[in-house]
C-alpha cells in the first residue's frame, strides 16, 4: 500500500499480509468472527470481517473448513447463496507499460482516464472493449519508476469474453499471439493519452484473462 493507504494503516498500527490465501469466513452466532487462512492459522476479527472475495465465492467461504462444514447462520447462507446467482460480467484484458517519460510534463496528466472507444452514447456501452480503463500512477507518485520513467496501466473494464481463452494454453505460440491482437486495442486507448506510447515502451505486459483468473478464486 502507497500513499494515503499505507499512511492509514500506520497511523492505526495495522498491517498488510500478503500470501495469507483465506480458507474460510469463521462464523459464530451469526456474525462473521475471523478467518482460517489456508495455512491453518485463524485471525480473529475485532467488530467483522470485511470480504472483498467474488460473491460467487461466498457461500463456499462461508461453509468452509474453519466452520467445519457445519450449516452457518440462515441469514447469512440465504444472502450467500443470492449473491452466488448474480449476473457475471465478461473478464478482463490487462496491459503493463514502463515508459521513457523524458520530454512529457507529467503534471499535465491525470491519473486516471476512461476511453470509450465506440462512444458512451453507443448501443451498448459495455460491448466488448469498449471502455478502457488507462491509470498513471506515476502521476501521483514519481518514486513508482527510476528518474525519467514512468508506469501505466490500461485494462479492459469487465468487458473481455473469457469464452476467447479458454481452450489456450499459456505460453504457448497461440497464447501469445492472440494477447498481442487483443492488447491492440489497449493500446490504441494507451496513444489516445499519449500518443508516442508504443515507441517511449521499454517494457509491455500483457494479462489475459487466464492471468486474472490465477490471482482470483
Amino acid at each position: 500500500a502507497r500513499g494515503g493507504g499505507e499512511l492509514a494503516l500506520r497511523r492505526t498500527g495495522s498491517f498488510v499480509r500478503c500470501r495469507a490465501r483465506v480458507a474460510s469466513i469463521d462464523v459464530e452466532g451469526g456474525r462473521a468472527r475471523g478467518v482460517t487462512l489456508s495455512s491453518g492459522a485463524r485471525v480473529t476479527a475485532r467488530d467483522g470481517v470485511i470480504c472483498n472475495a467474488p460473491v460467487w465465492a461466498l457461500d463456499a467461504l462461508l461453509s468452509g473448513g474453519g466452520n467445519g462444514g457445519a450449516p452457518v447462520d440462515e441469514t447469512l447462507r440465504s444472502f450467500s447463496q443470492r449473491a452466488s446467482r448474480a449476473e457475471m460480467t465478461r473478464s478482463f484484458l490487462h496491459l503493463h507499460v514502463g515508459l521513457d517519460s523524458a520530454g512529457l510534463d507529467l503534471t499535465e496528466l491525470r491519473a486516471h482516464y476512461t476511453v470509450m472507444r465506440s462512444g458512451l452514447l453507443s448501443a451498448d456501452p459495455c460491448a466488448e472493449l469498449n471502455m478502457i480503463a488507462v491509470s498513471c500512477p506515476s502521476v501521483i507518485d514519481s518514486t513508482l519508476a527510476p528518474a525519467g520513467k514512468m508506469v501505466l496501466h490500461a485494462y479492459g473494464a469487465g468487458n473481455e469474453p473469457y469464452e476467447l481463452w479458454a481452450d489456450e494454453r499459456r505460453g504457448s505460440a497461440p497464447y501469445e499471439r492472440r494477447k498481442v491482437e487483443r492488447a491492440q486495442a489497449l493500446w490504441e486507448a494507451v496513444e489516445r493519452v499519449i500518443p508516442d506510447a508504443r515507441a517511449r515502451a521499454e517494457v509491455a505486459l500483457v494479462g489475459s484473462p487466464l492471468t486474472h483468473e490465477a490471482f482470483n478464486r
